[in-house]
């Protein structure tokens, strides 16, 4: 395995012997509400109860405290552009919430007559390792339905366009393997998403009015815009340590994975926090193509691949919510 490799399952080893601190152990309490409350097995007795469609956390003494969920949860590399649009666009109001050390933007959408709870974290660095620390910190500190990931990503060029949208089915770090020789023998161990969920992107992603719409809304005329239609593609994204200007990585690491669309620095990360969670948790990665990843890299689109991935993932959200809460 990669140096990285190895330092990310050591970050993940260690953030979940700290969980029990994030999800205590339930149990119920047959003398409280008949038997309906839990009982956290290291403090006082907890029941959650839905009134008006809001959550509340009451405890035994009576005090009632924030709600510990969250519906949605999402986070992102970069604070600019890719935290902004994601506050531009899931919420109209937020607060923020310090959390395990994680200042959480917290605030709601509404689908149909349902008021959901959104949160959105930015990592304090780039990279897979960080985004594994702030995914294990967000499911532990908020339990949601979906945990999701938006920003940028760098598209294997002749499969995608500058701009297009990817959505990661398969999720691996391309620096893991062997090194023998001076020369890196893969072996890549992918995480996948849950197969249902990966039914619901596949089918958004092949509606071109909704990618047409989405592109539409872009704001600022043509100025940063691609001239190609709007595409979504699901499939598989490496992750790696550094950031990629020479083609001849990404032909290297397509060689050994045929279905590669793009490549990125933090996705990996993620997926391998939800893999590991004590409980199951579904995620989902959904990047722009910026570029190519070769000599020509440039930001010239990373305004609009930011902002497209979260317009996409918010009209997922908006689509599919039942089924997710399902």
């Amino acid at each position: 395995m990669s140096q990285k490799s190895d330092e990310l399952d050591e970050v993940l080893k260690s953030l979940k012997q700290r969980a029990p601190s994030y999800r205590r152990a339930r149990q119920v309490d047959p003398n409280v509400r008949g038997g309906n409350t839990d009982v956290s097995a290291s403090s006082s007795a907890v029941f959650r109860s839905k009134g008006d469609g809001q959550e509340a956390a009451i405890s035994s003494s009576g005090t009632t405290r924030e709600p510990k969920v969250a519906d949605l949860a999402i986070l992102v590399a970069l604070p600019e552009p890719e935290l902004d649009y994601v506050l531009r666009t899931f919420s109209s109001s937020w607060r923020q919430e310090g959390r395990d050390g994680i200042l959480f933007n917290v605030g709601s959408m509404f689908i149909d007559d349902e008021e959901i709870t959104v949160v959105a974290a930015v990592q304090n660095d780039m990279g897979m390792v960080p985004a594994a620390i702030l995914a294990t910190k967000t499911v532990g500190a908020w339990q949601p339905t979906l945990l999701a990931m938006v920003g940028v990503c760098a598209g294997v060029r002749g499969k995608v366009e500058l701009g297009d949208i990817v959505i990661g089915q398969d999720l691996f770090d391309y620096g893991s393997g062997k090194l023998a020789q001076g020369r890196l023998k893969p072996d890549y161990r992918p995480v996948s998403i849950d197969e249902s969920l990966c039914q619901l992107a596949v089918a958004l992603a092949r509606e071109r009015d909704a990618s047409a719409a989405i592109r539409s809304e872009w704001p600022i005329a043509e100025a940063g815009k691609p001239t190609t239609d709007l595409r979504v593609h699901v499939g598989a994204m490496a992750s790696g340590a550094a950031v990629v200007a020479d083609d001849g990585v990404v032909a290297g690491v397509e060689e050994h994975k045929r279905s590669l669309l793009a490549v990125d620095m933090e996705a990996y990360g993620l997926a391998r926090a939800a893999g590991s969670a004590i409980m199951s948790q579904k995620f989902l990665v959904v990047k722009g193509v910026q570029d190519f990843a070769d000599e020509a890299k440039n930001d010239e689109f990373r305004e609009y691949a930011a902002f497209v991935s979260a317009h996409w993932l918010h009209r997922f959200v908006l689509r599919y919510w039942k089924e997710l809460g399902d």
